[in-house]
């Protein structure tokens, strides 16, 4: 609350120094914002939608469109609440006082039930719910970025500050400009050929649509995995990872020699975890760039030079782990080939696929009717077996390491 009330003036705060992280890390999460001439009414200016601002070659620009104010459910039919429409066809006689009254008091009710209040990912998650279509300035700025994104980023690059004042050789200031922030971009390739391999045609076709869906949402699980770890092992929170979808995540840290060893550690090991399971088919490129907080206002910037860097790293795939991917055990034998990605593997009765290709399977069919997933970073064979938890895939995260 301390650091909520005063954090552009931290010198009234009884935590100066955190709070003028805090206000820094602020300052430079609002340099995307598009300041305007006009002053605007906060309580009479709801949140742009951005596909107002796409223009198509050879149509005109369209007017601005504007999203409701409403909180984001899963509820059918909700989504039609969150369509963008014309200003005057989006707010209750031209004032948004009542919708966000409604909304802090369902919010706070949601709170309320809350058992575990020191949980961030949840809070994260409750913010996203309710502020995710809220501007987070109006007055004299183009009210196009949600007050969750501006919330998100915020914490992101405060934890990032706070981690390298903490280890990094040089302390921050509120006039600096250090590099104090890390870039990290992630990209898994090989990922069409991972989805779509089979070995032999004709005696894959049981269960392939099954398969095919439940590779690629283990390929989703495995981005997500990775970029969960990254966060964690970094020592950052579920704020810190901006992007995660495709086979891509994009992450801000602190620029600590701490954090870049760590980098180089994790891609290591998940290399030769790609090496040992699926035969180097699937290769994670990671790589990081050093910035500022200036340069965070043209952060697009700093996605290109990441994506060169990735085609980069990605000419010279398993360079770090060559003794890995050259290492040929003769000892080992197995029974047959799996019938459909042409792995070798043991078998067991009659089966003609391998464990893997048998798990994806499981996955795609259980996805289909399962209502909700649970991320778990470490579980018991309690919860699996719990009655509550029928019909429900959970799935284990990968041990890296």
């Amino acid at each position: 609350m301390d650091l909520v009330l005063y954090h552009h003036n931290h010198t009234k705060s009884n935590y100066p120094d955190l709070c003028s992280i805090l206000k820094k890390a602020d300052h430079h999460s609002a340099s995307e914002r598009e300041d305007i001439d006009d002053t605007q009414e906060v309580n009479k200016t709801p949140l742009i939608s951005l596909f107002s601002k796409i223009v198509l070659e050879g149509n005109d620009k369209v007017d601005e469109q504007y999203i409701p104010l409403n909180k984001l459910s899963l509820d059918d039919g909700s989504f039609n609440n969150l369509k963008p429409a014309a200003k005057k066809d989006t707010m209750g006689g031209w004032n948004l006082v009542h919708e966000y009254n409604r909304l802090w008091d369902e919010f706070n009710f949601e709170f309320e039930l809350i058992q575990n209040k020191t949980d961030f990912n949840t809070l994260l998650a409750l913010l996203k719910k309710y502020a995710s279509t809220m501007p987070s300035a109006a007055y004299k700025s183009k009210s196009d970025i949600s007050l969750y994104d501006h919330s998100k980023t915020t914490a992101a690059l405060a934890v990032s500050r706070y981690l390298f004042n903490r280890d990094g050789d040089v302390k921050l200031t509120q006039k600096d400009d250090l590099n104090c922030y890390l870039a990290i971009e992630g990209d898994i390739s090989g990922i069409q050929k991972f989805i779509f391999k089979i070995s032999s045609p004709q005696e894959a076709q049981s269960g392939m649509s099954k398969r095919l869906r439940g590779r690629s949402l283990y390929l989703t699980l495995l981005c997500d995995a990775i970029a969960t770890h990254i966060a964690e092992e970094l020592e950052l929170c579920e704020a810190n990872i901006l992007f995660c979808g495709g086979g891509r995540f994009t992450i801000i840290g602190p620029n600590t020699k701490t954090a870049k060893e760590k980098l180089a550690e994790i891609k290591s090991k998940l290399n030769k975890f790609f090496i040992d399971e699926f035969n180097a088919e699937l290769y994670l490129a990671l790589v990081s760039i050093e910035c500022c907080g200036n340069d965070l206002d043209k952060f697009g910037q700093i996605t290109r030079k990441l994506s060169n860097k990735l085609n980069e790293d990605k000419k010279h795939k398993f360079s770090d782990n060559l003794d890995e991917v050259f290492n040929f055990d003769e000892e080992i034998k197995y029974d047959d080939l799996c019938s459909v990605c042409g792995m070798p593997y043991n078998r067991n009765f009659d089966e003609k696929t391998c464990d893997m290709c048998e798990s994806h399977e499981k996955l795609g069919q259980n996805s289909v009717n399962a209502k909700y997933m649970i991320k778990c970073i470490d579980i018991s064979e309690d919860v699996i077996n719990n009655d509550n938890y029928k019909g429900i895939y959970i799935i284990r995260p990968i041990k890296i390491g």
